[in-house]
């Protein structure tokens, strides 16, 4: 998968378990320590995430790294 595919799939995922947790981006932003405008240009595919947002939405959103990025099926 291109990097570009792997931005588009962390960008789908992100939003889908923000809505499966009932959470907009102020409250992933307050929960994560990640700044509002980091989480929209992350959603808008216009930014990749940083390892350390990654690890700190995980917390946040309290999943798994494979609902972010599935490493497990082959994608990445």
């Amino acid at each position: 998968m291109s990097y570009s595919g792997v931005i588009n799939m962390f960008a789908y995922n992100l939003k889908r378990l923000m809505e499966e947790k009932n959470m907009n981006e102020y409250e992933l932003a307050e929960k994560s320590g990640i700044t509002v405008r980091a989480i929209d240009q992350i959603l808008c595919k216009n930014r990749a995430p940083k390892l350390q947002d990654i690890v700190n939405i995980r917390f946040a959103l309290d999943c798994d790294y494979d609902d972010l990025i599935p490493f497990t099926n082959g994608l990445v």
